[in-house]
C-alpha cells in the first residue's frame, strides 16, 4: 500500500500524470473516475479470538485498536477504522506509514485492520488471519489526474483503466 497522500500531491504538482487512489482521498485539484470496487477484509493477529472464524460482523470488532496512517483526514480515519457507515468505538493504535508497518502492527497484536482483498498479495501476512467482514464499506479504486490536465495520453490511459478495471 503506497502513500496515497504523496501520490495525490504528485498529481497536483505535475510530478505524476495519472495515478490509482482509493476513496477517500483529498480531491482538491484532482479529477477522477471509479474503475473498480473491492471487498475489504479484516486482518487479525492469529491470537485474536475471532481469527479462526469464516466471517465476522463489523460490530464484533467494536472497541478494538486500529493502526493510524500518518496525517489522515477525518474521512480517511473513518474508512480505515470501519466507522464510515456506523460510528463504532475504536482505540487509536500505532502510527504507520506503509502497508508493511500496517501488517506488522496487526501481526504483533497491537491492532486489527481492514484492507481491500486485492491488496493482500502486497502484504506480509505471516502470523495474520484474513477474515471476511460483513457490514463494512467496500474499497473504491479511482484513476486520478490533475484537474488542469489536457493531455490526450492521460485521456487514453483513463479510458483504458476504466475498460480494464485497472
Amino acid at each position: 500500500m503506497a502513500d496515497w497522500q504523496v501520490q495525490a500531491d504528485e498529481l497536483r504538482t505535475g510530478a505524476a500524470d495519472v495515478g490509482l487512489l482509493r476513496v477517500p482521498f483529498e480531491s482538491r485539484g484532482l479529477d477522477s473516475d471509479p474503475v473498480r470496487i473491492d471487498e475489504r477484509v479484516a486482518l487479525l493477529p492469529r491470537s485474536h479470538p475471532l481469527s479462526g472464524r469464516e466471517s465476522i460482523e463489523r460490530a464484533e470488532l467494536d472497541g478494538e485498536t486500529f493502526p493510524r496512517w500518518v496525517d489522515m483526514s477525518a474521512a480517511e480515519t473513518a474508512y480505515w477504522t470501519g466507522t464510515d457507515r456506523i460510528p463504532y468505538d475504536w482505540r487509536p493504535g500505532p502510527l504507520v506509514r506503509s502497508g508493511a508497518e500496517y501488517a506488522s502492527a496487526v501481526r504483533l497484536g497491537q491492532a486489527v485492520g481492514f484492507v481491500p482483498r486485492t491488496l493482500l498479495p502486497e502484504l506480509p501476512l505471516t502470523g495474520i488471519a484474513v477474515v471476511p467482514v460483513h457490514g463494512l464499506s467496500p474499497s473504491e479504486l479511482h484513476v486520478v489526474w490533475a484537474a488542469t490536465a489536457t493531455s490526450p495520453d492521460i485521456a487514453r490511459f483513463v479510458r483504458h483503466a476504466q475498460l480494464t478495471g485497472a
